[in-house]
C-alpha cells in the first residue's frame, strides 16, 4: 500500500531522528509510544515506516 500522505522537510543540521519520528507520526496519524522502524531508501527517496505489534 504506498500512498503519499506529505512532504516533510528537515534540515540536515544536527541529530534530526527525534524530529524525523515526530514528524511521521502526526502524519500517519498514530501514538508517540508505538513502536516503529523508519527506513530511508534513499534510491527511491521514500521513507519505509514498518509499525511493530
Amino acid at each position: 500500500m504506498e500512498k503519499e500522505i506529505g512532504r516533510v522537510y528537515i534540515s540536515k543540521q544536527g541529530d534530526c531522528r527525534v524530529y524525523l519520528r515526530k514528524a511521521v507520526v502526526k502524519a500517519l496519524n498514530l501514538k508517540t509510544n508505538d513502536k516503529l522502524i523508519i527506513e530511508i531508501d534513499e534510491k527511491a527517496k521514500r521513507l519505509i515506516v514498518t509499525k511493530l505489534e
